[in-house]
């Protein structure tokens, strides 16, 4: 089958499997079950189509985000997921509602032990003197039931919408979908477990009055000897037997009975969870089946049970149509406050820009101011030198008439006529004026080093008169004569 022009890829794969995930497959959600179906179904046109120009995995991934989103289960979810393409929901045939779960506590175990009569519990010796005897009974004939895809594993689809309440119309049809009603596993297995048992007694009532033979043939002397699949398997094999010793009443199918009589079973050991539409949908052809064998007592027990069940679920049902109702208003002013930070963040945003805008105008004012300087244009022309010399020679030939003591000295004359000073002519004066300071400073040294020289020679001639004029006083002419000797020779 050739995709529509203009289809996204999650479109073509719920096109091509939206006739396929339908009834119990609406409701898988892991992976591997998906690859199942996959694989099954390959072969059909619109999947092969698919598969051909798609890679299994990506196909698989995508019906794995619909299968969670539950578009295959919702019309209204599917039509705000397509919403870009209503056609494709409208070519839809009928999406199946399922339940998601909300835990909540009913049917404690001992209450609904205590539905079951005792007689229809208690065995004889016979399953020992079967054991002792060598019988091997018949095995579970559902063994690969969970992963079976087969049409005739899935009840009526028709059947389960009947159970299922009225979907609301919803502005988030994805969030509150996620609030669904659905029994604890705990809970619904211990329904399937107890319905189990009553059929199972039922159908052992039913063959020890109308046909015998099956329980000589099985060596079933109780009713917890034969489970429910053989049950029903006995009876297939007998069918036109079966037919001749029931009454049918109006509105139940023997074959749909028999097929929810081996689901009730394989549910109840496999612990498979279920809608509570599927479970309704069980226990109804359960109450069908105690009908068809006659039943009555059997057919009170599982309406009574169904009832606290039910009772309870319709309560939560209520009780949810009034949380989805807050969640929606909540939501709407989680979507009025999302608008409001929107807008705060936008004008948060906003501001920063701005305000980096007016840093980045005042620093190229600045760089603007210092580029477009006249020295700084000067110097990029080259004109900086010529410039100043010009300016020099048309001092001078002004000042030539006055007086020179009246003249400014050279280096004011030329910082007077100089253009406005940059920073790098400023740097330049600046450098000239620390070396003339700096060659003050050593000359101001070199004459202070000749100055002590000169004083250091008169000190010395001062020392030698001071000492001669002392050995005089002290040693009188004769030692002063001797003295001198010593001092100009080098005599003692």
């Amino acid at each position: 089958m050739a995709s529509p022009q203009g289809l996204t890829f999650e479109e073509e794969v719920y096109l091509a499997f939206k006739d396929i995930f339908i009834g119990q497959r609406a409701e898988f959600r892991k992976a591997k079950a998906v690859l199942r179906i996959v694989n099954k179904y390959q072969s059909h046109t619109p999947v092969s189509s698919l598969l051909r120009t798609t890679n299994r995995q990506a196909v698989c991934e995508s019906l794995c985000r619909l299968l969670k989103a539950g578009v295959f289960q919702y019309e209204n979810i599917a039509t705000h997921w397509f919403g870009q393409n209503p056609s494709i929901v409208a070519q839809e045939s009928g999406a199946v509602v399922s339940d998601v779960p909300l835990t909540f506590g009913l049917l404690e175990a001992s209450s609904a032990a205590s539905l079951i009569g005792t007689d229809m519990i208690k065995c004889g010796s016979s399953e020992v003197e079967a054991a002792q005897t060598g019988t091997v009974f018949e095995t579970d004939s559902m063994e690969g039931y969970e992963d079976s895809s087969d049409d005739s594993a899935i009840l009526d689809k028709q059947e389960m919408e009947n159970h299922v309440p009225a979907p609301r119309n919803s502005k988030y049809p994805a969030e509150t979908s996620q609030l669904q009603v659905l029994l604890p596993l705990r809970i619904q297995n211990l329904i399937l477990s107890r319905v189990q048992a009553i059929l199972e007694v039922t159908c052992f009532e039913f063959a020890k009055e109308k046909m015998p033979k099956i329980l000589e043939n099985r060596k079933w002397r109780c009713p917890t000897a034969g489970e429910l699949n053989l049950w029903v398997g006995e009876f297939n094999k007998r069918i036109v037997s079966f037919n001749n010793n029931v009454n049918i009443p109006e509105g139940y199918e023997i074959s749909k009975c028999f097929q929810a009589a081996t689901h009730i079973r394989h549910f109840a050991v496999h612990r498979r969870h279920l809608s509570t539409a599927h479970l309704q949908s069980l226990v109804n052809n359960a109450e069908g089946l105690c009908k068809i064998l006659g039943n009555s007592q059997a057919l009170a027990q599982i309406e009574l049970i169904w009832g606290y069940a039910q009772a309870q679920t319709s309560e939560l049902e209520s009780f949810k149509q009034d949380i989805v109702v807050e969640l929606e208003s909540s939501l709407d002013d989680i979507a009025a406050r999302r608008a409001e930070l929107d807008l705060l963040e936008a004008g948060s945003i906003s501001k920063a820009h701005d305000k980096l805008n007016r840093h980045h105008d005042l620093a190229s004012d600045e760089l603007e101011k210092i580029l477009l300087d006249r020295h700084m244009v000067l110097i990029a022309a080259g004109k900086v030198e010529a410039e100043k010399e010009g300016d020099q020679e048309d001092e001078s030939d002004t000042n030539l008439p006055e007086e020179m003591d009246d003249q400014p000295p050279e280096e004011a004359k030329v910082e007077q006529f100089q253009p406005a000073p940059g920073r790098l002519h400023i740097l330049q004066q600046r450098t000239k004026q620390s070396i003339m300071l700096v060659q003050g400073i050593y000359n101001s040294l070199n004459s202070l080093m000749t100055r002590l020289y000169t004083v250091s020679n008169q000190l010395l001639w001062l020392s030698s008169i001071l000492f001669g004029i002392a050995a005089a006083y002290i040693l009188g002419p004769v030692g002063m004569e001797h003295m001198w000797s010593v001092l100009w020779w080098g005599e003692w």
